[in-house]
């Protein structure tokens, strides 16, 4: 991979590091005269997934190159945890988050968790909730996954999170709103 291709890529995670220096972030206060610093900007690798593709030592290399130091992962391109973090610690990043989509917290949710110990990192987010659970039914059952595998990470030492979207504040056919349905079905 050439840096042409690298740097073409870059548009879609420029924006992170984009926020003037002392403005608050995620609705925290500040007192007067104090500013709140991001001391540390990831880099979400979905963002890069094509790159990835094609040659992940590279990709991770430049994204270690032009400054990042976390990253957050949405699949591991055919290697193992432990071969992950072979590569990462290489290049001289830390994994502090990952997707796992709903079949897997359904799925052997230990063994993912076991993964992301192996990685380093301390969350796992659900990127998605599919089309087909989008009802209040659906979602009820959902949260109750969600429970049970937000129970497990916090036993295996790691946070557990669902990365939302501007649809779940959007109303269903019959007036509930997904988000609703979410927060008070889950702990």
């Amino acid at each position: 991979m050439d840096r042409r291709n690298f740097i073409a890529a870059m548009p879609a995670i420029g924006f992170l590091g984009s926020r003037p220096r002392g403005l608050p972030v995620g609705g925290q206060g500040l007192v007067l005269g104090q500013s709140l610093v991001i001391e540390e900007i990831g880099v979400q690798l979905y963002t890069l997934r094509s790159l990835l593709s094609e040659d992940v030592d590279g990709t991770l290399a430049l994204v270690a190159e032009i400054g990042y130091r976390t990253v957050e992962f949405a699949g591991l391109y055919g290697f193992t945890p432990r071969e992950m973090r072979g590569k990462l610690d290489a290049a001289g990043l830390r994994a502090v988050s990952s997707h796992a989509g709903v079949n897997e917290i359904r799925g052997d949710w230990p063994f993912f968790l076991e993964g992301a110990q192996e990685l380093g990192q301390d969350l796992v987010f659900v990127p998605s909730i599919p089309e087909s659970e989008r009802t209040p039914e659906g979602l009820r059952h959902l949260a109750e996954d969600f429970n049970r595998a937000g129970e497990m990470a916090r036993s295996a030492g790691l946070r557990f999170g669902y990365h939302n979207h501007d649809w779940e504040f959007a109303a269903l056919s019959d007036g509930t709103i997904m988000m609703d349905v979410l927060l008070e079905c889950t702990e």
